[in-house]
Formats: structure tokens, sequence, C-alpha cells
């Protein structure tokens, strides 16, 4: 007696042809999500700051601000006489809104480490000195060995903001950036390229 032999129909797929289609399937899926998000990241801008993008001028920042002198404290300012009078109100300027944000409290603000990768001597110092007087509070002030292209400000988590107001205190187009794993995890960092 002879066994029948049950043989599938050829439109029947196998184990494996369904695998195939299976993997097939999720992979165009994952594709098509990776097109979407791709399209939305770059129509919102990828969350970028302006000022990460090298040789460039942040709009919200005037070409003033690299030479401008630093601002007089409430203990500069000379006292006022009482024989003068206030100028009357309509020879004021008119307000203008800035797009940059306040500066933090002097108090609020993080300590800065300011190093030399390539700048001429001294440069350190005389950076330093500039953002003591603008009342950031002063780290390290040392030489830099390592690969940085341009000037750059570095920032830990969570201190972006402070790294934007302080790369504004500073003359030029600074790049400020994420830190990285050998400068300071607390600290903003300045490094200084020729």
């Amino acid at each position: 007696m002879t066994t029948p032999t049950h043989t599938p129909p050829d439109d029947e797929p196998g184990p494996v042809r369904l695998l195939a289609g299976l993997f097939l399937t999720q992979l165009l899926a994952v594709i098509a999500i990776a097109a979407v998000l791709t399209v939305v990241v770059s129509s919102l801008g990828g969350g970028l700051d302006d000022d990460v993008s090298a040789g460039t001028k942040p709009a919200d920042r005037s070409s003033a601000t690299a030479e401008s002198p630093p601002t007089s404290t409430p203990s500069q300012t000379p006292p006022a006489s009482a024989s003068s009078s206030p100028p009357p109100a309509t020879t004021s300027a008119p307000a203008t809104v800035s797009s940059t944000p306040p500066s933090p409290p002097v108090d609020d603000r993080p300590r800065v480490d300011v190093v030399n990768q390539s700048a001429p001597d001294g440069a350190a110092r005389v950076v330093a000195g500039r953002l003591r007087e603008r009342g950031w509070p002063i780290g390290r002030i040392e030489d830099f060995s390592g690969n940085v292209a341009e000037t750059t400000v570095y920032y830990p988590p969570g201190m972006r903001r402070d790294a934007r107001l302080l790369a504004n205190d500073l003359p030029g187009s600074l790049r400020v950036l994420p830190g990285f794993s050998t400068i300071s995890g607390s600290r903003l960092t300045v490094i200084l390229v020729d």
C-alpha cells in the first residue's frame, strides 16, 4: 500500500518566505518612519543654535558687541547733584526689544574656565579679565592640548543658555557647543584658538 504524499500548492508560501515577507514589511515601515522624522526635524530647523555654525554671526548680535566697553556698575556711577533735573520724557529714545535673553544675576552665573589652545601668549588671561569685568566668575586659566578648530564656548548639560550669554560677552562670532569628556562637566569652558 502506498501512502499519499501531500505537496503544498504552489501559491502557499513556506516559513522562510513568510519570515522574509514579514522582515521586508517591517524594514519598509522603519524606513518610512525615518523619512517622516527627517522631514519633520529638517522643517523645524533641527533644534540647532544659530551660533553653532562656524564663521557666521547670529542675527541677534550686533557688531557693537565686539568692542563695546564694559558696563559701569552702580559704584562707578557719579552721584547726581541736587540741582540737576531729569531729562524730559519727550527726548528719550524709543525702547527697543532685544532677542538676546537677559544676563542672569551675577550670583547665579556658573564658573568659567578659560583655556588657550593656540591663541597668542597671554590671550587666556586677557579673555578671563574681560569676562571677570562682565561679572563672570573665573575658574582655571591654563593651556589646552587639543584639536579644536576655532574658538568655542563649551557647556555641560543644562547650561546651554549660560553658554550663549557668555559667548555674547566676548568679541566675534563664537561657536557654542556641548562639552566633551576632557573638559569640566560643571563649568563653562572657553577654548581659545588663533
